[in-house]
């Protein structure tokens, strides 16, 4: 019992999480009184985008890559049952016959009367099993188990990094969409100055330069439709590859639609610490350091004894006749202890190398959570300044619809310069597209909140 005591009492004390001096809220955290409440259900809810919603779903449910995450999970679940099953004892049954003969030349089959040719049958029953009187094999249950929740946690991140890759994905052809509608309505537009500018060339009122100038602008805004077809169609082919799909199969699921604008984001009320305990690649980095705790158990551990418990029994006969007798029985009883007594040197080496990795993966912890820490913080410092751009370039885009009516009435009155209106137009196409960039970049912006923070229900 004395050695049972001092060899728990030798083992190394598993590394606990450093800890992480963070801030009670994040820089760009709005104010208790005025945080938000996180959406109902999934995140990507908040968009208030169908097409949105199904491309999600579908790539939790298709992507390859997640596929492949799911499958290393189970292949740790399985590697973490096969260490607790060790620790259990073993049966073995086993049954034989064999047939020999002995050469003619030996002593033996010179001998009056003996049988050159001998039969025998058997069969037997072993147990065996090593009791854990110093932690070894609970050490290596615990770290295949920290390895597989760490491989759930990589599971989830990933599942949470495709969701958002996934939403981006979405949000910019949505905004290429909106462009080509723009677009559309732009080149109607130049077609009627044209038309206007023709009308007026016969009549003397514009000159030649003129309509060739508009003329040109109309064929530039054609060509910019063009361009956003071939830029839609590389949208479609990136989130197919997504969604382990077609072009044309991605295209079905998530349709046509505007842009999607959120509907207010979630976390805000939560302190830091709070967030990144809900951030699978902080869990990740924290069941790993378990794992790493676990595995320099497990082998100071080999400094102790190991004891192995062996039982067998059986019959062994030379006919089946005679195999159930009780002369044919037999049994074993088959204790032993082994303990390493000189390695030069070997295990030691071993504990400081598992050692070592031990404190590589608390740096590693540390590390990530200082990281996960970062990227919340910037998400929530991008996005309060996404949205004044996109205030900003909204009352822009107002202004100069206005300018752009009022030229173009001029114009068609006779009373303002083709020139002008031209010119007009020119400003608040540039201007749209810069609307609609400042709002995706916002949309964008949101997702990686949600993503940084997990705010919602998190993805399965």
């Amino acid at each position: 019992m004395a050695l049972l005591l001092a060899g728990c009492a030798a083992l190394p004390t598993p590394e606990a999480p450093p800890t992480v001096a963070l801030p009670e809220r994040f820089a760009a955290q709005a104010a208790p009184a005025a945080a938000q409440k996180a959406p109902e259900g999934p995140w990507w809810l908040a968009f208030g985008d169908q097409g949105l919603d199904r491309a999600v779903t579908q790539v939790l449910a298709q992507n390859l890559d997640l596929e492949q995450a799911r499958l290393r999970v189970e292949q740790s679940r399985a590697l973490a049952s096969q260490a607790v099953a060790r620790t259990r004892p073993r049966m073995d049954v086993g049954a034989g016959a064999s047939v020999n003969r002995l050469s003619s030349q030996t002593a033996p089959a010179k001998a009056p009367g003996f049988d050159a040719n001998t039969h025998s049958v058997g069969a037997d029953l072993t147990a065996s099993w090593e009791p854990d009187f110093f932690g070894r094999t609970a050490a290596v249950v615990a770290a295949e188990n920290a390895r597989a929740q760490a491989s759930e946690a990589d599971n989830a991140a990933l599942a949470l990094s495709l969701s958002a890759e996934t939403a981006r994905r979405v949000i910019e052809l949505r905004s290429l969409q909106e462009q080509d509608r723009l677009a559309a309505k732009a080149v109607q537009l130049e077609q009627d100055l044209v038309a206007v500018a023709e009308a007026q060339l016969r009549g003397g009122a514009v000159n030649q330069a003129d309509v060739w100038r508009a003329r040109a602008q109309l064929q530039s805004a054609q060509a910019s439709r063009d361009r956003l077809a071939g830029s839609m169609a590389d949208a479609l082919q990136a989130l197919a590859v997504l969604l382990a799909t077609t072009p044309s199969s991605a295209a079905t699921t998530v349709g046509e639609a505007a842009m999607p604008k959120p509907r207010g984001l979630g976390a805000f009320a939560e302190t830091p610490a709070q967030v990144l305990a809900r951030r699978p690649d902080v869990a990740a980095a924290k069941f790993r350091l378990a794992a790493a705790s676990a595995d320099l158990a497990a082998t100071a551990a080999e400094r102790f004894p190991r004891v192995n418990l062996l039982a067998s029994v059986g019959m062994a006969a030379t006919s089946l006749a005679t195999l159930g007798t009780t002369d044919a029985l037999l049994a074993t009883l088959a204790p032993s202890l082994t303990w390493r007594a000189l390695d030069f040197g070997e295990l030691d080496a071993a504990v400081a190398g598992r050692k070592a990795t031990e404190q590589a993966a608390a740096a590693a912890y540390k590390q990530t959570v200082l990281a996960a820490f970062a990227d919340a913080e910037t998400a929530l410092a991008r996005v309060a300044a996404r949205q004044a751009e996109w205030d900003a370039a909204l009352q822009a885009v107002h202004t100069q619809r206005e300018v752009r009516d009022l030229a173009q009435l001029r114009f068609e009155r006779g009373v303002g310069a083709l020139s002008t209106a031209l010119e007009a137009l020119r400003v608040v196409n540039q201007l749209e597209r810069e609307r609609l960039e400042s709002q995706q970049a916002l949309a964008v912006a949101v997702v990686e909140v949600y993503r940084a923070t997990m705010a919602g229900t998190a993805v399965p």
